[in-house]
């Protein structure tokens, strides 16, 4: 799904706000950047998701991988939906899980 409308429109992290209210996350896997930490956009949806329970009642489990690692998980046969987003900030990916009430 392609919401790139324009450079910074729409964001990865208005997208993550959207998902988050309408399906239970189970999981959130970010790619780490070139220094191996969290990218500010990713510290900022982190903190969006660490007030999220899904329907289990349950914290969303919050990881991250090194980029070429998170490349081949997105490659993966049960990755259901990419949605490409405006953002303009580097290492703002996240891989998301979800799952059943």
């Amino acid at each position: 799904m392609f919401l790139n409308l324009t450079p910074g429109t729409v964001s990865a992290r208005e997208i993550l706000r959207a998902v988050a209210v309408t399906v239970d996350l189970e999981a959130a896997v970010s790619m780490s950047d070139a220094d191996g930490g969290d990218s500010p956009s990713v510290l900022e949806m982190r903190e969006d998701l660490a007030d999220y329970r899904h329907g289990g009642g349950q914290e969303v489990a919050l990881s991250s991988m090194e980029r070429f690692a998170f490349y081949e998980a997105t490659a993966a046969e049960d990755v259901s939906m990419v949605v490409v987003s405006g953002e303009t900030r580097p290492y703002s990916n996240l891989l998301l899980t979800i799952g059943v009430p």
